[in-house]
């Protein structure tokens, strides 16, 4: 009898549809898009859910970040947000928030 069961990889990738994913994907190519119209060739985006300073949820981002906190799936998420950009030839990094100190930017650069 075969085990009809997801392997570890078919429950990942079932992970990395979430609409906090989506919602932050959005939020930065909203950013870029306005960056463009700037003539700008970077941008940074701090007014997600993921990098609000100020918020409870952001700062648990910033400190799965940063390996202080445990969370696969909020670290699978942030991956998922890195190579979406990065398959597209963007460069993106998690910069922390100097006026927090513990929430983080995206930064992209093309």
């Amino acid at each position: 009898m075969a085990c009809e069961f997801p392997s570890a990889s078919g429950m990942r990738d079932r992970k990395k549809v979430s609409v906090e994913v989506h919602d932050e994907i959005c939020a930065i190519k909203r950013a870029i898009l306005i960056a463009d119209e700037a003539c700008n060739l970077e941008v940074c985006v701090e007014d997600t859910l993921m990098t609000t300073a100020g918020d409870t949820v952001s700062e648990l981002y910033y400190s799965v970040w940063k390996g202080v906190t445990e969370d696969r799936t909020k670290t699978l998420w942030m991956n998922e947000i890195i190579a979406c950009f990065e398959s597209s030839g963007y460069t993106i990094d998690r910069v922390t928030n100097c006026d927090t100190g513990n929430t983080f930017k995206w930064c992209l650069a093309w």
